[in-house]
C-alpha cells in the first residue's frame, strides 16, 4: 500500500506508475491523478501541442519522404496479412517514374498522377526486400487495375487506332 501525494489516498502499489528511482518502484502520484493532470496540460496547451505535432509531421514529409509511403505499405500489408520486412531506407525515391518516365512529385493534400507510390512487385510476396519499387501513382493503378493480358489488348487497341 502507498499513499499518492496528490489525492492523499492509501491504494495498491499497482495503481502507481512504475518509477525505479524510489525506493518501492512505484511513483509519488497515483495513476488517475497522472491521467487528470495529463488532461489538464493538454487541455491548457493544445495550440502550442498542435503547432509542434504539425511542425514534426511535415519536417519528416519534406526531408523524408519516403516514410509515409513506408508507413502506408506497413498499414497495407498488415491489413491484407502479408509480409513485411522492409525498412524505411529500402524506399528510395528516384527522380522519375521508372515505367512511364514522368517526374515524381508529392501531390499537396493528395495523390496526383505524378505522386510517387510504393509498389509491390509480385503482390503474394508482400512488402519484402527486392520485390518493392517506387513507381508514380499512375503506372501503380494501372498495374494493380488489370492483368497483363487486358493490357497488351489495350495497346493493341491503341496502336490500331493510331494507324487509322
Amino acid at each position: 500500500m502507498k499513499v499518492c501525494t496528490r489525492c492523499k489516498e492509501e491504494k495498491e502499489l499497482v495503481n502507481f506508475k512504475l518509477d525505479y528511482r524510489n525506493s518501492d518502484g512505484r511513483g509519488a502520484i497515483c495513476k488517475k491523478c497522472c491521467s487528470k493532470q495529463g488532461c489538464i496540460y493538454n487541455k491548457n496547451h493544445r495550440p502550442v501541442i498542435n503547432t509542434r505535432q504539425r511542425k514534426c509531421y511535415y519536417k519528416t514529409k519534406l526531408e523524408r519522404p519516403h516514410i509515409p509511403l513506408w508507413r502506408k505499405a506497413q498499414v497495407r500489408a498488415r491489413e491484407s496479412g502479408r509480409p513485411f520486412t522492409i525498412v524505411a531506407e529500402d524506399v528510395i525515391i528516384p527522380t522519375h517514374c521508372p515505367i512511364l518516365g514522368i517526374p515524381l512529385e508529392k501531390g499537396v493534400g493528395h495523390s496526383s498522377s505524378n505522386s510517387p507510390s510504393l509498389d509491390a512487385l509480385i503482390p503474394e510476396l508482400g512488402y519484402v526486400p527486392g520485390n518493392i519499387n517506387v513507381i508514380s501513382h499512375k503506372a501503380n493503378t494501372m498495374k494493380s487495375n488489370a492483368t497483363l493480358e487486358e493490357l497488351k489488348k489495350l495497346v493493341a487497341w491503341l496502336e490500331s487506332k493510331e494507324t487509322q
